[in-house]
């Protein structure tokens, strides 16, 4: 087969190709058509508000619908009404939970919900701890103590200058990190 022609969307059959005996094959030169978008209508849409007033994730919500969650997404970034509908669809059921467990909370017997609901507020402060995970009060300790460490090893003094300034600068980022996902979780 020889290279294929150039091929010229002003006229319907182009020729494609060609053999070694002037053979030629034709077809047409329009792209295959394109797939055609799914879209939500009003039914879908409702369904998928349903879904998540009921406490559901947009996962759930298209494959109730039979769609991909990329399809919420698509249409919410095309469509400001419907995107200011999901934002309320899906705070409104958190708003639901928080009223029902506080309203638990508030009857002695439910004090779990009240125990529940102050660990995921305030993890740091009512989370239970992992045992292999430190505090960022421990890690200051546990600074402290190595910075103790190099000054008494360390006889240069430069050296020792430059590794506690070092080891200060590291401090700083931990605590940074630790300050900017307690600021992330009280977000959520």
């Amino acid at each position: 087969m020889s290279e294929q022609a150039a091929s010229d969307t002003s006229t319907a059959p182009q020729t494609i190709a060609s053999d070694d005996n002037g053979a030629t094959a034709s077809a047409s030169a329009s792209p295959p058509a394109p797939k055609p978008r799914t879209l939500l209508d009003a039914g879908k849409q409702n369904k998928i508000f349903g879904v998540l007033v009921a406490g559901g994730s947009r996962s759930l919500a298209a494959a109730y619908v039979g769609c991909c969650p990329a399809t919420i997404r698509n249409t919410a970034l095309r469509d400001p009404v419907f995107a200011e509908e999901l934002k309320k669809a899906e705070s409104g059921n958190e708003v639901k939970f928080l009223a029902a467990i506080s309203k638990a909370a508030n009857e002695g017997r439910y004090w779990r919900a009240a125990a529940w609901a102050l660990e995921r507020k305030y993890p740091d402060k009512y989370a239970l701890k992992r045992a292999d995970t430190l505090t960022v009060e421990q890690v200051k300790v546990a600074f402290e103590q190595f910075a103790s460490v190099v000054v008494e090893e360390l006889a240069d003094l430069d050296c020792r200058r430059r590794v506690l300034k070092r080891l200060k600068r590291l401090e700083r980022s931990l605590r940074s990190r630790a300050r900017q996902r307690r600021l992330t979780r009280a977000e959520k």
